[in-house]
Formats: structure tokens, sequence, C-alpha cells
């Protein structure tokens, strides 16, 4: 049959060059398309490396230096850092709260960071640094690569001038080699940094790849020893609420009744926000969420474009042989038959087109015309890629040859051969 199909083809190739080149040219934009949606929806299904869920960013402010209630302290006090830290101890208390963290650009989509290079010999990674206190680990659920406890590596971090890295960032400095007990250097004064543990992957956002961390430890000493106002700047607080407290009432509620006790000094509570929150917020200031309904826009009209291009070709194409139906249901071929038979060489024709558009998909691949900002140009992906594209053509073929063979497949065999 397909013998049969590929010389009838041939024989109408004046007539089949224009489908061919048609299809050529779909295949290339649709596995372009693909491409996009293929990559965002498995980065989109791979974790973040954090659990934001009943975790919430408590946002403190202070009194002006011209209102009443402010409080002026000598130069060096490390009174600021102790009311920062009597706030801490009052959230603390609080009956729903099940953990509290602080830390310097440590929470998830947080906006702010530090970052810094670290190397081992000619090996050097730029690290984005996160400094928290051990509690960390157990709240955003960040565990060992190799293990799923996190009071692993929130024991470990609490070791003296100890550090925690991500797998990304110990994969560009130690390969495949765990860099637990290992020393490395940090770019500026090449001071000495004990590794005490890495931990798995961890991502920005959900639609990119993971980056490079290193956890240092928030110290409170060093916290005591900072300005009033630097403290209110970089110093950020996460709470964790305990499981079963309604999280839609709990900001409001958590607002209402700790305002008073949370004015010391002078802080005072401005805000609480749950981290989901927090995540919608960064994802539309960096226009990620603007440039994912965008591309997704722009796809789905390709994809609707030609849709209806294949559907109008091989709809006016089967009609123009009702002739030939005709001809064939009178020497003895069945419905089933005439429509398995447009619909092979229907995909027949796809398959020849494909060849050569093939090779233009893999020197797009080649030429970096591909994204790789958020996944590596694999073999696994170049063949994913092929294989939607497959699908998704023949499954809009399959659609536009059955119902315009059907209806020809109906008609009676003496009326058909007057079109011929």
């Amino acid at each position: 049959m397909i013998k049969h199909i590929l010389k009838q083809i041939w024989s109408q190739r004046g007539k089949n060059i224009w489908i061919i080149l048609e299809l050529f040219m779909v295949f290339i934009i649709l596995w372009y398309v693909v491409d996009f949606f293929s990559v965002m929806v498995i980065n989109s299904r791979t974790s973040t490396g954090t659990d934001i869920q009943n975790i919430h960013r408590v946002i403190l402010a202070t009194y002006k230096d011209d209102n009443p209630k402010f409080v002026t302290y000598e130069e060096g006090s490390e009174e600021p850092g102790r009311n920062f830290l009597r706030i801490i101890e009052r959230i603390k208390s609080h009956p729903d709260i099940e953990s509290v963290c602080i830390g310097q650009w440590f929470y998830p989509y947080c906006t702010s960071n530090s970052s810094n290079g670290y190397f081992i010999d000619s090996l050097s990674v730029q690290c984005q640094i996160l400094r928290v206190t051990p509690e960390y680990f157990r709240m955003f659920n960040v565990f060992p690569y190799d293990s799923n406890n996190p009071e692993i590596l929130e024991k470990a971090i609490k070791q003296n001038e100890a550090a925690i890295l991500s797998l990304e960032a110990n994969r560009k400095l130690f390969k495949n080699t765990n860099a637990t007990g290992k020393i490395i250097y940090e770019r500026g004064d090449s001071s000495l940094v004990s590794v005490a543990g890495v931990s798995h992957e961890i991502k920005g956002h959900e639609y990119e790849r993971p980056r490079a961390y290193i956890f240092k430890l928030f110290s409170e000493v060093d916290l005591l020893k900072q300005k009033e106002q630097q403290i209110w700047e970089i110093t950020d607080i996460c709470i964790k609420t305990k499981p079963g407290i309604n999280q839609a009432g709990f900001p409001s509620r958590f607002k209402e009744e700790m305002k008073q006790q949370l004015a010391i000094g002078n802080y005072f509570l401005a805000d609480i926000m749950p981290l989901t929150k927090v995540r919608e917020n960064y994802l539309w200031s960096y226009g990620i969420t603007t440039t994912l309904n965008y591309r997704i826009g722009i796809g789905i009209f390709f994809l609707i474009n030609i849709f209806l291009g294949v559907l109008g070709t091989f709809w006016l194409r089967i009609e123009k042989r009702k002739g030939e139906i005709g001809l064939r249901m009178s020497v003895g071929s069945t419905k089933s038959q005439i429509m398995k038979l447009m619909l092979v060489e229907s995909i027949c024709m796809l398959a020849i087109a494909s060849v050569p558009a093939l090779l233009v998909c893999i020197n797009l691949a080649y030429l970096d015309a591909l994204s790789t900002d958020y996944m590596d140009i694999t073999v696994s992906r170049f063949l994913l890629n092929t294989l939607l594209t497959y699908v998704l053509l023949v499954i809009v073929i399959a659609l536009s040859v059955w119902y315009p063979a059907k209806r020809s497949a109906t008609i009676q065999p003496a009326e058909a051969l007057h079109y011929e």
C-alpha cells in the first residue's frame, strides 16, 4: 500500500509539491513553537527546591526621626539589634507560629540579592549568597541532595564559618564530587570557606534552570553590631504557621493581635504577606508573567493558523478528488479503505516534508537560534520536540482528512464519476 501511495504522490507531483512545501514550512514553525512550550512546561513541573506553603513574610517599618515616638540611640549602641531580637521572640511566642527564620536576601522570590565569586584551583562560580538562621532548612524543606532530611543541613550550618552549597554550585566547583568537608576560597580577600554540606537543586523561580547558591549562617552577634537602618533595610523575617491554621484569615488576625506587641523601639509591624503573594508579585515585577502570556498568545495564534491552513489545504485537495474516489469505489473500494488511503497518503507527504524540515531544525539548534536560558540544547530536547511536532501534525492532518474524506465516500460512485 505504501509503495502504491508513493507512486501516486510522484505521479501527481505537480500538485503535491505545493502541499509538501507547505508542510515543510509548517513543520519548522510548529517545531520552534513546540520547543518553547515544552521547555516551559518541563521547567514549571520541576521543583524550585523550596516549599513556600504556609509561610509568610513579616514586614517591619521604622519611625522617622521627626516622629514623636522616635528613639535616638548612642553611636554603636546594640539596642536596635536587641529590639529586633525581642520582636523575634515575641513572634515565636504566638500560638499559631511553628517556626521563625531571619536572614538577609534569603526567602524565595526575593527581589534583592547579594553575590560573590568562589573558586578552587582553576574552577570558579558566581554564587548568590543567602544568609540564614538554621531554621531555614526545615522551614523551606531544603535538604541534602542525597537525603530527605533537612535537619542534616540545619546542624551542618551551625559549624563555625561553615557554609552550604547548592548542587549547581557544587557541580561547577567540584564536578561530580561531594564538596562536604572541603575548602573553597571567596573572591576579594581569598578568605577560606569550609563547606559543611550540599543541598539539592534550587531555582530562583519555576521557569528557569537551577542557580548556584551558597548558604551562610546569619549571626545574631553581627546583628547587634549593625545600625538600626541597616537592620531594617536588609534583614528579613519569615514565619511558618502550624498545620490546620486558616491561611486566608491569618495575616489580618496576626496584624491585629501583634500590632502592639511588635512596636518596640523604632520598629513597628507594617504588614505580613504570604509567600504565595510574594511569588505573584515577583513574577509580575520581573516581566515573567507578561512574557509568558505574550509568548503563549503568539504560540496559540500560530497553532490556530497552522490548523486552519492544513485543514483548508487537505479539505480542498480531497474535494477535488471526488472523481478519483468515485472511480475507486466503483471498482470495489470500501469507505473505510478510501479514508485509510487518504490518511496514509497525507501522512506520507508529511514524512517526505519532515526530512528537509528536520535538517533546518538541526541547523537552528546548531546556530544557537534556540534559547538556552532555561534548558541546554540536548538530544533528548530535540527528539521530544520532533515527536510532539509529528504527533500534533498527524492529529491536525487526520482531522483535516477525516471529515471531507468521509463525506466524499458517502457519494454514490455514479455521481462521484461526474466530477472526473
